[in-house]
C-alpha cells in the first residue's frame, strides 16, 4: 500500500476503465462506459479517496472520434496518471488497448496498480 493510505490520508486514485473499448464501437457502449466510469469514481470517493477519471472530463470537450483530440486526451491522461498515488483498474468488460497503455505506464513509473 501507498504510504499515504497507511496514514489514513486521502490518495489521488487514477480510474482506469474503458471509454470506447474494443471493436465494434457503438455510441451505446461509449455512453455505458461513461456511466460506469462515474460509478467507479463514486466508489473511489466511498473508499475515502479522490478519483482522477480523465475520460469523464475530457469527453465533455474533446471528440474521441477525432484522431487529434483522442491523441491529446491520451497524452493529458498520462500526465495526470503520473500525479496519482495509485491506479485502480475496473475491468468488468475487459481491458482495452488504452487501458493496457495506462497500466503499462503505471508499472514503468512504479505506481501501485490495483484490480477492482
Amino acid at each position: 500500500m501507498n504510504q499515504n493510505s497507511r496514514k489514513g490520508e486521502k490518495m489521488l486514485v487514477f480510474v482506469c476503465s474503458p471509454l470506447r473499448g474494443d471493436r465494434p464501437y457503438t455510441t451505446a457502449k461509449f455512453n455505458k462506459n461513461l456511466r460506469n466510469a462515474a460509478k467507479y469514481s463514486a466508489r473511489v470517493v466511498q473508499e475515502g479517496h479522490t478519483p482522477i477519471t480523465p475520460h469523464l472530463y475530457f469527453s465533455s470537450f474533446l471528440d474521441d472520434h477525432k484522431l487529434e483530440d483522442r491523441r491529446k486526451a491520451k497524452e493529458m491522461a498520462r500526465e495526470l496518471l503520473t500525479l496519482c498515488d495509485e491506479v485502480w483498474v475496473f475491468a468488468d468488460s475487459g481491458i482495452s488497448e488504452g487501458m493496457k497503455s495506462e497500466i503499462n505506464l503505471a508499472s514503468e513509473i512504479g505506481k501501485a496498480v490495483r484490480y477492482k
